[in-house]
């Protein structure tokens, strides 16, 4: 008896995603048992979405036409990939997370492009180590809809935090 696993995948990894976990394959008993109840609801979403994401790129791979819909939860998708890559000695407080995936989740990086994702969670990164008590605040909430409906009211700060910390 384990407490799960974790399934590497090559296609993800030469796809770029680091670490290349399979999140479909990969298994967890223990981990689920250690997170809140907001980590849980947003768990739950990720991996609808994923899910839903994979197909509807393997979709895409077939030339139709793609409504606007589908294009947007794409680069969704590849947004929370992005997210999800890290560098190997990367390490992202867990309400620095919380903070860059609701803004993810709420499309307020739609305009930003990919690869820049990893600028802002380096710079909020930053942020944090100065001001702790900001960032515990904003995501010391009990569901995903209160820390969305949070993030949304203090957007500005935190941009304003990722152009100080961007240096």
């Amino acid at each position: 008896m384990t407490d799960g696993h974790i399934f590497f995948d090559s296609n993800a990894y030469n796809k770029g995603r680091r670490p290349a976990i399979n999140i479909q394959l990969s298994v967890t008993r223990v981990g689920k048992q250690t997170q809140t109840s907001l980590v849980k609801e947003i768990n739950r979403e990720v991996m609808a979405f994923l899910s839903k994401y994979e197909h509807l790129q393997q979709f895409s791979h077939f030339g139709a036409e793609l409504s606007a819909k589908v294009k947007a939860e794409l680069l969704m998708g590849e947004r929370l990939y992005s997210f999800f890559n890290q560098d190997l000695h990367e390490s992202v407080p867990d309400e620095v997370q919380l903070l860059l995936f609701a803004q993810i989740w709420l499309h307020q990086y739609d305009s930003v492009p990919t690869d820049q994702i990893s600028r802002h969670r380096w710079a909020l990164t930053k942020a944090y180590t100065h001001d702790k008590k900001f960032f515990e605040e904003a995501t010391s909430l009990g569901t995903l809809s209160e820390l969305l409906k949070n993030v949304e009211s203090i957007k500005t700060h935190i941009d304003s935090l990722c152009q100080e910390n961007s240096n």
